[in-house]
């Protein structure tokens, strides 16, 4: 039980990552009779975040890429997420490539750069949501 969720709730206290690589927080609606309910997840593969749109739907779907920070003035930024790329390196190796919302694309390696990339498949694309606050503005 936990205090926070509530009887026959689980939470965390803390979670230990053991590598330094990019993963993910996705929050996705779920119906609840006349309510809806966000649920927050942590997914450290993006073909989970795929997976999770296919069974939400992507309008009920938001993901933000959680990574090192390559300038190392954080050790974590997080930043949302607009599409996943699967691409093939000169190594012939599958890469992912994560485009922001802003616009910027990163690599799953942060020495890969885009024109290092060939082959590029979409793997999941994620639809702008406004806020319900702005919305009513």
């Amino acid at each position: 039980m936990s205090a926070i969720a509530g009887q026959d709730h689980s939470a965390w206290r803390w979670i230990h990552l053991a590598l330094h690589k990019p993963w993910f927080l996705a929050t996705y609606v779920v119906p609840d009779g006349e309510a809806e309910l966000g649920q927050t997840v942590m997914l450290s593969d993006p073909d989970q975040i795929a997976e999770l749109v296919l069974q939400a739907g992507a309008e009920n779907t938001t993901a933000s890429l959680v990574r090192p920070d390559a300038e190392q003035l954080l050790p974590w930024t997080m930043a949302p997420l607009r599409r996943i790329w699967r691409a093939i390196d000169a190594d012939r190796i599958q890469r992912f490539v994560y485009e922001l919302r802003d616009g910027e694309k990163v690599t799953d390696l942060p020495w890969i750069t885009e024109s290092d990339l060939t082959e590029w498949a979409l793997v999941v694309e994620l639809p702008a949501r406004e806020r319900a606050d702005k919305q009513e503005a």
